[in-house]
């Protein structure tokens, strides 16, 4: 007989700095431990920047449909996060983004507001807005900004 466990970990709950393996164990019914590992599962500590943009600025140069040509301007927060490595752009309409066509990569150029090139960038013909995502080690934050 199988039978399934739910654990939930608590937000805020610490790790030790060098684990980056969970560990499951089988157990007897009548509560000895056995020693074999029944399964192992890497960790992803998602800790996604918490930066949002204050701004993004983009004339598209390209006048055919369908691609993008331009320089794009981000203006950091003005509290901007340690952790921001790169800001991910993504076309998609006002509503949403596309997350499946990522149309650029712009990393983070410290002091200065940061910038990127679209060179001749091909788009989902649908595509209306820009969207830009604060992203570092940890993962990429949840909320965007949109031209």
């Amino acid at each position: 007989v199988v039978k399934m466990y739910n654990m939930t970990i608590n937000y805020g709950t610490t790790l030790p700095s060098m684990d980056s393996t969970f560990l499951v164990f089988t157990q007897r019914v009548s509560g000895g431990e056995s020693a074999t590992c029944a399964m192992s599962m890497p960790i992803f500590d998602y800790a996604p920047s918490m930066e949002i943009a204050d701004s993004v600025e983009f004339d598209d140069q390209d006048p055919a449909r369908g691609r993008l040509a331009g320089v794009v301007t981000i203006t950091r927060s003005s509290t901007p996060s340690t952790d921001t490595e790169r800001f991910r752009l993504y076309p998609g309409n006002d509503t949403a983004a596309n997350w499946s066509h990522p149309a650029l990569i712009v990393p983070v150029v410290p002091g200065s507001d940061t910038a990127g090139t679209f060179f001749e960038t091909h788009i989902p013909l649908d595509a209306t807005h820009v969207w830009v995502f604060a992203e570092g080690s940890g993962g990429m934050h949840s909320d965007g900004l949109t031209v």
